[in-house]
């Protein structure tokens, strides 16, 4: 964990396993991890979603409170759009002085003051023939932001350990897998579009955010054909594609490391509310000239549902073979199994919303 708020008198040696909490467009969620030393993978005891909360810190309290969590360590998390990460050349100071140093010296990419601004850093590797690379990445948030991640905490009454980024805790879902030790890439959607990363051997190499948000893209693979979508068709996915393959070529050229030969998708919430035709009443996605029991007075306006959602595992399988064909590689989901193990009241849909949490909570459970 790179934390961007510890206080030694918070550190807990006693704690039982790690709380990691997720507040995120006024929704909450809430992840307990236990490590089990029979077993690598972790197990997510408890995962809790609500959304559209409104004063999120009382629910906080009372799920702890509820479930026998209070003697947990606990860990926050800054979701991608709330901080700004990019490489930058390392400051000729001692390491202590980088920060006032760099919050100055990129002031004009804030659009804040300087002086309001937190930042963090940590290194960027080097190239296969060189340990370090002499820059490092910079990762700055403004403190209103970073405040108010505290003062959930705070106002429940529970000692925070630590703040966590939600790029570095997504990648931890990566690292114990096979593919890690030649090197993969992760693929997500936020609020802002698409995240790409490149990690391998537990390292991360590039985090780039695309302007390419999942709606269009989903929405041509609903309308597709069975198979591998028409070209024409998918504008979004040959997008999608081509900044894959510059990201790819960026890494193998810039690291000088071995082709990347896998990519792995992040699952996604079919309930999530940017994918609003997939939910609530068909009559709010009506199209005109058609009514709901497919009959009218000719004097009315005639509307009728649309046709029912594809199932979503299709839709899935779709992005995935699209993908695969266009880079050339192989592309899967995230195998969630082969990361972690679930209690049996856990449902996959809170899982899934959770897993940037899931990820805080794994730097948690590692304490670093």
């Amino acid at each position: 964990m790179n934390p961007w708020f510890r206080s030694a008198s918070q550190r807990r040696d006693h704690a039982r396993g790690v709380v990691a909490i997720l507040q995120q467009s006024g929704d909450l969620g809430l992840v307990h991890l236990l490590s089990d030393p029979d077993d690598e993978r972790p197990l997510v005891s408890r995962c809790l979603f609500q959304p559209a909360v409104g004063e999120p810190s009382p629910l906080l309290a009372e799920w702890v409170q509820r479930y026998g969590l209070g003697r947990s360590r606990f860990v926050g998390l800054l979701n991608r759009e709330e901080y700004l990460l990019f490489p930058y050349d390392a400051p000729d100071l001692p390491r202590g002085e980088w920060g006032m140093n760099i919050r100055w010296k990129i002031a004009d990419r804030l659009g804040y003051p300087a002086e309001q601004a937190v930042v963090e850093t940590f290194d960027l590797p080097g190239s296969a023939t060189q340990e370090a690379s002499g820059k490092i990445y910079v990762a700055v948030a403004p403190e209103t932001t970073v405040q108010r991640k505290v003062d959930l905490f705070l106002n429940a009454d529970l000692p925070l350990w630590g703040l966590d980024m939600a790029d570095l805790a997504l990648g931890r879902l990566t690292d114990t897998l096979p593919e890690d030790a030649r090197g993969l890439g992760l693929l997500y959607w936020t609020g802002e579009g698409g995240v790409i990363q490149v990690r391998r051997r537990q390292t991360l190499f590039l985090s780039r955010t695309l302007e390419t948000r999942r709606q269009p893209i989903w929405r041509a693979l609903e309308n597709a054909t069975p198979s591998i979508p028409p070209e024409a068709d998918h504008a979004a996915l040959d997008h999608l594609a081509t900044e894959l393959r510059r990201t790819f070529h960026f890494y193998e050229n810039n690291f000088l490391q071995p082709p990347l030969d896998h990519l792995f998708v992040m699952p996604t919430n079919p309930s999530s509310r940017d994918l609003p035709w997939r939910t609530g009443d068909p009559l709010d996605h009506m199209t005109p000239g058609q009514t709901e029991s497919g009959y009218a007075w000719r004097s009315e306006p005639v509307m009728t549902p649309p046709p029912a959602p594809i199932p979503w595992a299709l839709l899935e399988e779709r992005l995935l073979a699209a993908l695969a064909d266009r880079l050339g590689m192989r592309v899967s989901m995230l195998p969630l199994e082969r990361v972690m193990r679930r209690a049996p009241d856990v449902q996959e849909a809170d899982l899934i919303d959770c897993l940037p949490a899931i990820g805080a909570a794994l730097g948690g459970l590692s304490g670093s």
